[in-house]
C-alpha cells in the first residue's frame, strides 16, 4: 500500500492539507504534448539569462543543457500512467479500511484521499472506520483522507474529536476541517496548539513531515481570518526554526503574509503590510547555516523577496549589526 502511495502521488508528504490536484496534473501533460521543443528550448535560453547572480546563472544553464522535451514527456506520462493504474485497483482496496492489520488499515486510509475523482465510492468505504476504529493512527489518516476528498457530509464526525483526550486526533480533526474551510476559533486553536508544542512525528506513516509542518499549512489556508494570536505562533515558531526546519515552515509563513501570489514586481518595503513586513524581517535575520541551503533561498526567489542575506537584508532595511 505504501508503494502504491508513492507510484501514484510521489513524494506524497507534500501534498497535505492541499491534496492532488489531479485536474491539472492531466491538463499539465495535455499542454506538454502540444509544445514545440524549439520554443521551449527559446524560454529556457531566457529563463537562464534572467538568472540572479553567476552562481543560479550556472544551475539555470546546467538545467537547460540537459533538458530532453521527449524524455521529459515520455516521463510526465509515465507518472500519470502510475497514478492512473493504481487509481483502477480502488474498488478491491476499498474493503481494507476494516483489514485485520492496523497498519493495513491505515495505509489504505491513506491511499484513498489521493483520488479525487473517486471520491464517492472511497469516502463511503472511510465511512466504516469512523463508527467502530479504536486504532489513532487509522483514524488520523481516514480523517485526512476524508477532507482531502471534500467530505463535508463527514464534518460532524470530524468536530467530535476537537475536544478529545488524543492530541493526534485533535490534530487531524483540526487540520481535515481547515481543508474544509471550517477554520472557526476551536480549530485554530487545537492547530496553534501542534504548531506551538513540542516536534512531534505524525506517528502513522507514510507521513514524513511532523505536525507543526502541517499545522502551519492548515493555518497558512485560512488567510487573513487568522487572530493576531495565531499569527504570532507562526512567526514565533519560524524564528525558532533553523535550517531544514526553515525551509519547511517559510512557506506557510508567506501564505499566511501574502495570501495569493507573489507580488511582481517587488514592492518597496515601506508597501508591504506590517504582517509582509514581519515575516520578512525575521527571513532577514536567519543565520548564515538557514542561508546555505539552497531549498531555502529558492524559496525566497519564487516569492520574491530577495534571494541573498544581504540584498535581503538591506530590503528589510537592517544594518549589518541588527
Amino acid at each position: 500500500m505504501h508503494l502504491l502511495c508513492a507510484l501514484a502521488a510521489g513524494h506524497d508528504e507534500g501534498l497535505p492539507p492541499d491534496g492532488m490536484d489531479i485536474t491539472a496534473w492531466r491538463a499539465e501533460v495535455e499542454k506538454a504534448r502540444t509544445v514545440d521543443p524549439a520554443e521551449k528550448m527559446r524560454e529556457l535560453d531566457q529563463w537562464a539569462r534572467q538568472a540572479c547572480g553567476e552562481g543560479e546563472r550556472r544551475v539555470r544553464q546546467m538545467r537547460r543543457d540537459m533538458y530532453d522535451h521527449a524524455e521529459a514527456l515520455r516521463c510526465m506520462e509515465a507518472e500519470l500512467a502510475a497514478c492512473d493504474a493504481a487509481r483502477a485497483e480502488l474498488p478491491r482496496l476499498r474493503t481494507l479500511p476494516t483489514a485485520a492489520d492496523p497498519y493495513l488499515r491505515t495505509a489504505t486510509a491513506y491511499l484513498l484521499g489521493f483520488f479525487p475523482e473517486e471520491a464517492a465510492g472511497s469516502l463511503t468505504a472511510l465511512e466504516a472506520p469512523l463508527a467502530r476504529e479504536t486504532v489513532p493512527e487509522v483514524l488520523a489518516k481516514a480523517f485526512i483522507s476524508i477532507a482531502l476528498l471534500s467530505g463535508t457530509g463527514l464534518i460532524p464526525r470530524l468536530r467530535e474529536h476537537l475536544d478529545g483526550p488524543d492530541p493526534l486526533l485533535r490534530w487531524a480533526a483540526a487540520l481535515s476541517l481547515a481543508r474544509m474551510d471550517h477554520g472557526d476559533p476551536k480549530v485554530i486553536t487545537a492547530l496553534v496548539a501542534a504548531l506551538t508544542g513540542p516536534a512531534q512525528d505524525a506517528a502513522c506513516p507514510p507521513f514524513r513531515d511532523d505536525r507543526r509542518t502541517y499545522a502551519a499549512l492548515s493555518l497558512a489556508r485560512l488567510g487573513d481570518r487568522l487572530p493576531e494570536q495565531a499569527v504570532d505562533a507562526m512567526l514565533e515558531c519560524l524564528a525558532r526554526a533553523s535550517q531544514l526546519e526553515a525551509c519547511a515552515m517559510i512557506v506557510p509563513a508567506l501564505r499566511m503574509a501574502f495570501l495569493q501570489d507573489p507580488p511582481r514586481p517587488r514592492p518597496p518595503f515601506a508597501e508591504l503590510t506590517e504582517r509582509q513586513q514581519r515575516v520578512v524581517r525575521l527571513l532577514a535575520e536567519k543565520g548564515p547555516e538557514t542561508w546555505r541551503w539552497s531549498n531555502f533561498t529558492g524559496i525566497l526567489r519564487a516569492w520574491n523577496p530577495p534571494g541573498d542575506p544581504a540584498g535581503c537584508r538591506t530590503y528589510a532595511g537592517l544594518t549589518a549589526s541588527q
